[in-house]
């Protein structure tokens, strides 16, 4: 019996989050980078209410960024899920459902250490972090953020010596997503109202994003 396409991306989702959840490493080390960092920041930046309120939104995605790299990198060097890959592309299964698969779980594992650190900042920094313009920012940046991630880890799937690597390349391609989220979120955290442009923008970022690395990613996991 053959299985469409949509069949296909839920059974590579389903099996990625099986894994993180049965095995937790990589769960473990994200929330526990966002613990730490949050609590790191808190006592160090002892400011007046409204300035720590602004400042709270670099560390926000400060957190989410490294954690993200740090649950990547915990990706790409974990031996049982690259021989689970191999096996996988023995499966006659589209490329593009494999991917679709492994960035929706990916994402979906950000969207809950989001949801985590809005729950430790909020208390901690006192921000106003529960509005829906604020989760729209959260929602179109972590897209970003994972379709690259999850793009880089296949690429250095194949590499024995990857720590750091991911990083270097990492960092610079998240950028431009990360100054929109950024703006963004500082403009949700005002009164005034948001401007559609930072919308318009980070949808823009996450199309092109997803067409390229939907283009590159059936190269990427056939080498």
């Amino acid at each position: 019996m053959k299985i469409t396409f949509v069949q296909a991306v839920m059974l590579i989702l389903r099996r990625d989050l099986i894994f993180d959840i049965r095995n937790r490493q990589r769960l473990w080390i994200i929330f526990l980078f966002a613990i730490l960092n949050t609590f790191v920041f808190s006592f160090a930046l002892e400011l007046q209410h409204i300035l720590r309120r602004e400042v709270v939104v670099g560390v926000f995605w400060t957190t989410i960024l490294f954690a993200s790299l740090l649950g990547f990198e915990r990706q790409g060097s974990e031996g049982s899920r690259q021989r689970m890959s191999q096996a996988i592309k023995l499966a006659p299964l589209p490329r593009l459902a494999i991917f679709y698969g492994q960035l929706l779980a990916n994402w979906l594992i950000t969207l809950c250490l989001l949801l985590f650190t809005v729950l430790l900042q909020s208390g901690l920094f006192n921000a106003r972090l529960w509005h829906m313009d604020f989760w729209l920012a959260s929602l179109l940046g972590s897209l970003g953020l994972v379709t690259i991630g999850t793009t880089l880890t296949t690429m250095f799937s194949h590499i024995s010596v990857r720590v750091g690597v991911m990083s270097v390349l990492l960092i610079p391609l998240i950028l431009p997503i990360l100054l929109t989220c950024v703006r963004f979120t500082l403009a949700t955290q005002s009164e005034l109202p948001v401007r559609n442009e930072w919308v318009a923008l980070l949808v823009l970022q996450d199309i092109i994003l997803l067409i390229l690395t939907s283009w590159l990613y059936p190269h990427l996991i056939d080498e």
